[in-house]
Formats: C-alpha cells, structure tokens, sequence
C-alpha cells in the first residue's frame, strides 16, 4: 500500500523483513529516507534501527517508523533508538506522503 502511495515521486525499495531491508540499504548508493514498520519478521524495526545507528553509511539515513501501536512507549522507543518521526497507522496517504516529502526536502 505505501509504495502506491509513494512511487509517483520516489523509486521505492521494498523488503519482507529488518534483514533484508539492511541488506537493501547497504546495497543502494542513495537513499533519501526510509520508511520502517516496527513489526516485522527475523528483525523487528528497533533492531534495524539499532544498526543503523551503528553504520556509518545508513546512520545519516532519516527514518520515519509506521506503527500500529499507539502508545506513548513504542513510539518513544522509536524515536529515541533513532527515528525522526513516528506516524501510527492508520494515517491518511496525503498526510503520509507530505511528511515523507518534508523529510527527503530538509535532507
């Protein structure tokens, strides 16, 4: 569903679980943002998020996590292992897709 929302601007990258998605990340030569589920198979979001805090080249990478949990614990924890923003589902595609814009433009 996001890449829908997204791939009119950007060229999305999609991967099934953390692993993957690390694996994608260090592949790729430019990535302006990465949008990151906290619930996901073999490395949850933390996890992505806690390595790649600890890379050097995915560290400068902003990150907004989607959550479907609302509460005040999960979303701090995000921010605080490094997200900038936390949006929680379900959100609204425009909303989405102008936060996603912001953040690739003050990059």
């Amino acid at each position: 569903m996001m890449s829908t929302i997204f791939s009119d601007e950007y060229q999305v990258e999609e991967a099934c679980d953390g692993i993957e998605a690390l694996e994608k990340m260090r592949s790729l030569l430019h990535i302006s943002a990465v949008i990151l589920d906290l619930m996901m198979p073999r490395l949850d979001g933390y996890g992505v998020l806690k390595e790649m805090m600890q890379d050097d080249k995915l560290r400068g990478i902003p990150v907004i996590v989607v959550t479907g949990a609302n509460d005040t614990d999960s979303q701090l924890k995000a921010l605080d292992a490094g997200a900038i923003d936390v949006i929680v589902k379900p959100f609204n595609s425009l909303i989405m897709l102008h936060r996603v814009r912001n953040v690739v433009q003050r990059g």
